[in-house]
């Protein structure tokens, strides 16, 4: 896994995976909407900023959602099926981890292309999260408080 510091902090700011392709899945048959993005995070100050900052820095044919919990996101993933989705990690209800592997379980199980997922924490992110970021390039970790260059940065690159 490749981590970056923050310079400032001197702390792992973002992780992300060393491999350069993505693990094919045989019998993906309808892609992600290319233009659709899924901002997830309990906090409704976290959820504005971001999304004033990624309007600002993406292309305006990007369409935002936003969710406060895991289960909003799955219920509005499964509708717009998002390219990438960003998903705080720590929220009540549904959390993060459990809300990012029933995306991709209902990625599996009705042949959808898996989104990209940005996962967000202030805290150790748990295993099963760490595997996920390290085996697959779409996904990374960034953790709060995160530079906005940074972040956009890893938009970007997923929405490419």
């Amino acid at each position: 896994m490749r981590i970056e510091k923050d310079p400032i902090l001197d702390a792992w700011e973002l992780a992300e995976s060393e491999q350069t392709k993505r693990p094919t899945r045989k019998g993906v048959i309808k892609p992600c909407n290319r233009h659709r993005l899924l901002i997830v995070d309990d906090e409704d100050s976290i959820r504005r900023v971001t999304l004033l900052l990624l309007q600002k820095s993406l292309d305006e044919t990007v369409q935002f959602d936003m969710a406060t919990n895991g289960r909003e996101a799955i219920n509005l993933f499964s509708l717009h099926h998002h390219k990438v989705i960003m998903m705080d990690l720590s929220m009540p209800e549904l959390d993060g981890e459990e809300a990012a592997m029933q995306i991709l379980d209902i990625c599996e199980e009705s042949q959808w292309e898996s989104p990209a997922i940005i996962f967000r924490t202030g805290y150790a992110p748990p295993g099963n999260i760490r595997n996920l970021v390290s085996g697959d390039p779409a996904h990374c970790l960034l953790r709060k408080p995160v530079r906005n260059q940074t972040l956009v940065t890893a938009v970007r690159k997923r929405m490419a």
